[in-house]
């Protein structure tokens, strides 16, 4: 397994002369592995030094910090400088609305690229394998994606590489043994609760049984051509970009639009990514939302992206750049808002506007259907509703249709109805609102007006979903 580590970061660049390497180390078998792997490589004069890192989730109790107390008595035998850092994983989950695995993922990571900045670090290696890799990719397909998903993890993304990724799990857990390293077994991994342990214990074994022996082998094969087409395209890509950006970034819309459509998604997606925003909280609705924003008519429109980024046509551009600071884009910058065209409601169509995912589709209705109760999922009569519908914040001179003690509908302004509902100031720009013109048809999370409602004689019902975004791996 070491000439063949060694073979990997030699034929692909992975580590270069007099670079300083960090090496995440859970105190698992493959981590364990990576570590004495290279602290080996080193020692025969590759040309590197070596530092470790491990991150105590605060979860698992005294399992955790047992596999702490581990991983630092092997890096003092080696000789190998270990940081520890210890993050609230369950806090940082509650907080961004994540799952635990999810959340002790960006905890590692950014405990990694904060050492990174720290200490000056230029690599740092990680120990997914070649079973990793096939569960990534299985991952990928289950939740849709498009060829980077299919192409799987690379071998090196940034200042991120993966040694072992042409090892084996077996492989890995052999070669621990016959070189007499002891690793932590955590316990969690054993359980069919997280999606990848499912696939890992359940679904990968019955294809294997029931349906294809030598499914890891193809499905690595498959990645391997995906990844070189990837490639191609993403080259293609770059000069698209360079071909339709200007000075400062901003993308003309004319032979942006002009562009295959491939190659459109890749350019936005590229300078998301060149504005500061992390391509990998970035999916395809976020991406077909901003090419929507910029197929439509001319005018000064912007939505929200994840990673704090913000997409805005003006002057026949497209902009894309961090958020500013403050709540107040100031009057230049036009309203904050996403707008479904009518074809796109009856079609059925999905929004990204403020961290959220808004679905729409349009329903034929009879008074045997039962309206949903779901905060989050609200009907309304379809033909009440005009063609100005937009998801949107608040702009002067919102109000809400109100049933009055009659029985008769009145108006509330917007600005009372959050007083009377004491919502703070600083939180009222983040509010989404589902408006047409300044009518307000749902404060969402909070109340419907009464403007829309469904009633005996509707006859097309618009339903509309709200769903937090979360990234995924």
């Amino acid at each position: 397994m070491q000439n063949r580590v060694k073979e990997t970061i030699l034929k692909n660049g992975l580590i270069e002369q007099n670079q300083r390497v960090l090496v995440g180390v859970s105190g698992g078998a493959d981590s364990m592995a990576l570590l004495f792997v290279l602290w080996k490589l080193a020692a025969e004069g590759m040309g590197f030094t070596l530092g470790a890192v491990h991150v105590h989730h605060g979860i698992r109790g005294g399992e955790a910090d047992g596999d702490e107390a581990h991983v630092a008595s092997f890096c003092r035998k080696l000789g190998v400088p270990l940081a520890v850092r210890r993050v609230d994983v369950p806090g940082l989950a509650a907080r961004e609305g994540l799952s635990l695995e999810e959340a002790g993922r960006k905890a590692r990571y950014r405990a990694f690229q904060a050492l990174v900045r720290e200490e000056g670090w230029d690599r740092v290696a990680v120990a997914h394998h070649r079973d990793d890799q096939v569960e990534t990719i299985l991952l990928n397909l289950f939740r849709g994606t498009g060829l980077p998903g299919l192409a799987g993890m690379p071998l090196r993304r940034g200042n991120i590489i993966r040694p072992l990724l042409h090892c084996s799990r077996a492989e890995v857990e052999e070669w621990c043994e016959s070189q007499g390293i002891g690793y932590r077994t955590d316990a969690t991994n054993l359980e069919a609760v997280h999606t990848r342990n499912r696939i890992r214990l359940h679904l990968l074994p019955l294809v294997e049984r029931e349906v294809n022996p030598h499914v890891r082998e193809q499905l690595l094969g498959m990645a391997e051509l995906l990844e070189e087409e990837n490639r191609f395209l993403e080259s293609e890509a770059e000069k698209a970009l360079e071909a339709v950006a200007g000075p400062g970034g901003d993308l003309a819309l004319e032979p942006l639009l002009a562009l295959p459509l491939a190659l459109r998604r890749r350019v936005v997606l590229a300078a998301c990514a060149a504005a500061g925003g992390g391509r990998r909280d970035l999916g395809k609705v976020h991406v077909d939302a901003v090419l929507a924003l910029a197929a439509r008519p001319p005018g000064s429109r912007q939505l929200h992206l994840p990673g704090g980024l913000r997409a805005r046509v003006r002057y026949g551009k497209l902009e894309l750049g961090l958020e500013p600071s403050g709540p107040e884009f100031g009057p230049e910058s036009g309203p904050v808002e996403a707008v479904p065209t009518r074809e796109e409601l009856e079609a059925g169509t999905e929004l990204f506007f403020l961290g959220r995912r808004f679905g729409f589709r349009v329903l034929e209705y009879d008074d045997s259907m039962k309206i949903p109760k779901n905060l989050y999922t609200k009907w309304f009569d379809y033909d009440r509703i005009n063609n100005d519908l937009r998801i949107r914040t608040r702009q002067t001179g919102d109000f809400i249709a109100v049933k009055k003690e009659t029985g008769a509908l009145g108006r509330k302004t917007l600005k009372a109805w959050c007083i009377d509902e004491k919502i703070p100031k600083e939180a009222r720009d983040s509010i989404p609102l589902v408006a047409m013109d300044h009518q307000i048809l749902w404060i969402v999370g909070h109340r419907m007006g009464e403007a829309a409602r469904v009633e005996s004689g509707t006859r097309r019902v618009l339903e509309i979903s709200v769903f937090e975004e979360k990234s995924n791996e």
